[in-house]
């Protein structure tokens, strides 16, 4: 489903939705906003590309981070429950990655691995 498509669902069923951004660095947000439904599902998201900012930002503990990395389908799923909870909104996608070419170190992940999560 396409952002716009998604915008027309959220608002005829009157559901709001925020985003927690690593890797996209907003660009999600961005498109997100762009729609005419934005005002009544979107009250707002977090950017939070460095570690620190997902720690200080939306709370994700600094433990779950050390042990199974920044990218990891633990913490996307943190974010995006986290997201939700400070938002107030139905749902929160949450984006984390490596945008590569190279590999991030000490996480095993390979540069275009990227990995989503809805809460």
């Amino acid at each position: 489903m396409d952002i716009p498509t998604l915008a027309k669902y959220l608002a005829k069923r009157k559901l709001t939705l925020t985003s927690a951004e690593s890797l996209t660095s907003g660009t999600f947000q961005s498109q997100l906003a762009a729609t005419p439904q934005a005002s009544q599902i979107y009250p707002g998201g977090f950017i939070t590309y460095a570690t620190t900012a997902k720690t200080k930002l939306l709370g994700v503990p600094a433990a779950l981070i050390a042990k199974y990395g920044v990218v990891s389908p633990e913490v996307a799923k943190n974010m995006a429950q986290q997201a939700c909870k400070i938002a107030g909104t139905d749902f929160a996608l949450a984006f984390t990655g490596v945008a590569g070419p190279d590999k991030l170190e000490g996480v095993g992940r390979n540069g275009g691995d990227c990995l989503y999560r809805l809460s």
